[in-house]
């Protein structure tokens, strides 16, 4: 079985900078190992200057280089009147999918105001795209138990996001299910056996750690992690 696996929580870091992998305790809170390189934009943001926080963004500097499909935020008054011939002061919308910005030292309030506005834009537009259903190991049958289980063991390509005691899988179809590996072990199962399904693996391995804005931006919607790492 091959699964890209991603670990979650903070607590870790300092082991993480000498070690690559590190596992303090495979039912607590799990170091962060993730790939950044391989992790999905949701946006595109055209600028000249330096961005903090971007993440989650394809920050460029030419139109060129922006990612298809994906909304694009320029900013910069003087940037925007080199990509576009025509565009309303007015309105942020140039055309679909694609606003504009002043610059932060043009109009630091409508910059911010602007590049807030893009980003919850972006994560709107992110969500509605992955359906998340919750796979209850309590209520359902035994036949969808097996059918799942037997999903989990298979050779099908997953990225799988762990998270103290719940686990999120992405299929590669848009599709991520989250189960609660406590559910597992009150209904009568084996915690620890279901556990190593998913950690005996290909594990996605970085000294890459998750920004403050990152972290705070999906901790009510962590089931995102491993359709955006996969």
């Amino acid at each position: 079985m091959w699964v890209n696996i991603v670990i979650g929580g903070l607590e870790f870091l300092e082991q993480m900078k000498k070690i690559n992998l590190f596992f303090p305790n495979i039912f607590g809170t799990f170091a962060l190992i993730i790939n950044k390189s391989s992790m999905k934009y949701i946006g595109n943001i055209i600028t000249d200057n330096k961005i903090d926080d971007v993440a989650l963004y394809n920050v460029v500097k030419t139109k060129e280089d922006i990612i298809d499909d994906i909304p694009t935020l320029i900013i910069g008054y003087k940037k925007v009147k080199t990509l576009y011939d025509k565009f309303s002061m007015l309105d942020w919308k140039i055309e679909d999918n694609v606003y504009w910005t002043y610059g932060r030292r043009e109009r630091g309030e409508k910059y911010y105001d602007d590049l807030d506005r893009f980003k919850k834009l972006c994560f709107n537009n992110m969500i509605k795209t992955v359906d998340y259903r919750l796979f209850n190991v309590l209520t359902e049958n035994i036949e969808h138990k097996k059918q799942f289980f037997s999903f989990l063991k298979d050779s099908s390509v997953k990225t799988v996001y762990i998270d103290n005691d719940m686990a999120y899988i992405y299929n590669g179809n848009k599709h991520v299910i989250g189960f609660s590996l406590r559910d597992v072990e009150y209904g009568g199962g084996n915690k620890k056996k279901t556990l190593s399904v998913l950690l005996n693996n290909n594990v996605i391995s970085s000294k890459d750690v998750f920004t403050n804005e990152f972290a705070y931006s999906l901790k009510n919607i962590p089931y995102i992690i491993p359709y955006l790492y996969s």
